[in-house]
């Protein structure tokens, strides 16, 4: 473990641990108490975060030679560029756009044909005459393409037929048969398995939080699920019912789908320990457990689409295929 590796997790210890210390009064959250509004709304307001091939765009008006941009095996960024791009300039202009979010990685440069310009173009112009005869359409950065899929095998050949039209462009695009995707899912609807940073809620109080892992505690052989203690009703103490659920079931229709399982775990403060500083009431962390009792729940993190990388933009919530 190097210095400053080390110097993180004392310094992240002792910040859980300073969260967690607290005058004996007062465990309970006040119901009239005043709590600042730190949301991502309340801090950048309503502006949508541009979509990938937005920011792409971006890149690529600064530096036509622009290309694309995919991580390799080794986690370093590659860039796309035609023969033609200005290296120097492509290279300022992406981490301008993308330099928060790639800090500290290598960058290597990959030659490639087609130009991310070039493949947007040559996916507008089929997109824009092939109403209803695709699935799904996307710029596949990787194999300098754009891909094309069509559900039947009619479709299929009216498609071929509009993408010749695009003359050299042709060799950039490919067109194949495929099932419609599946419908993405958001880290607040029912998703099973359970998986750790979902949203979640308590039935009986609408306290919105978010999962943390799924885990054993002291060897027992049931699954539990964490999330923060100030989520529950009562704070360091475990409140019979106090039923953890997913966002999506808030209905009074659903009383029970998408429930997750009850409160099971949340240890009391204790006192007098140096660490607390003093004639104060401590606890290690503020964390409680929920026995997974009505569900299936997997040792997995959710994986989204797309992460944030400047502030004032937000990630993305909805799931990835695989997590």
């Amino acid at each position: 473990m190097t210095d400053h590796f080390a110097r993180a997790v004392v310094i992240a210890a002792v910040t859980i641990v300073a969260a967690a210390c607290a005058e004996p009064a007062g465990l309970r959250v006040a119901e009239n108490s005043t709590v600042a509004d730190v949301s991502p709304r309340a801090l950048f307001g309503e502006t949508r975060a541009r979509t990938i091939d937005e920011r792409f765009a971006a890149v690529a008006a600064a530096s036509p030679g622009f290309a694309g941009v995919t991580m390799g095996a080794n986690g370093e960024v590659v860039l796309h560029l035609t023969a033609l791009a200005d290296e120097p300039r492509t290279i300022a202009a992406f981490h301008t756009e993308f330099g928060r979010s790639t800090a500290g990685r290598p960058t290597r440069i990959e030659r490639v044909r087609w130009s991310f310009t070039d493949l947007q173009a040559a996916r507008e112009r089929v997109e824009a005459a092939a109403e209803g005869l695709l699935v799904s359409s996307d710029i596949d950065e990787e194999h300098n393409r754009v891909k094309f899929v069509t559900r039947s095998a009619e479709a299929l050949a009216q498609v071929r037929q509009l993408v010749e039209s695009l003359g050299a462009l042709s060799s950039a695009v490919s067109v194949s048969r495929g099932d419609a995707p599946r419908a993405m899912t958001s880290l607040s609807d029912g998703v099973r398995p359970v998986m750790g940073a979902m949203a979640n809620d308590m039935q009986q109080t609408g306290q919105s939080c978010t999962l943390g892992v799924v885990t054993q505690y002291y060897g027992s052989s049931s699954d539990y699920v964490s999330t923060a203690s100030h989520c529950t009703g009562t704070r360091y103490a475990v409140d019979s019912p106090m039923t953890l659920r997913q966002p999506t079931y808030w209905s009074a229709d659903y009383p029970i789908l998408g429930a997750v399982g009850g409160e099971a775990v949340d240890p009391g403060l204790f006192w007098g320990m140096t660490m607390c500083g003093g004639n104060r009431y401590c606890r290690y962390s503020d964390v409680a457990l929920f026995s997974v009792s009505s569900t299936t729940a997997a040792g997995k993190l959710a994986q989204t689409t797309y992460s944030a990388s400047t502030p004032g933009s937000l990630g993305s919530t909805t799931l990835a295929a695989s997590p």
